[in-house]
């Protein structure tokens, strides 16, 4: 999603434009890769729970990824 301009990292916060737009990417991709039917889920609601928890497990990942800068910068500090 960065690379096409969304720097937005909470599913929650996105307009439901892109909410729309990436989800439908997704089926699009999933279907076209995988020959794996998601866009048949009522709402979409397959393509947002995977961009929903692919964008949550990014936020940890960034938060320990700045735990670890801290504490690395604290160990070397002393």
């Amino acid at each position: 999603m960065k690379s096409e301009g969304i720097n937005e990292p909470n599913w929650g916060k996105l307009p439901a434009q892109q909410k729309l737009y990436y989800s439908l990417r997704l089926e699009e991709l999933i279907f076209s890769n995988y020959h794996y039917p998601i866009y048949e889920c009522v709402d979409r609601w397959a393509a947002s729970l995977l961009l929903q928890d692919v964008m949550k497990a990014e936020r940890k990942t960034d938060k320990r990824r700045r735990v670890c800068i801290h504490h690395s910068i604290v160990i070397l500090c002393d």
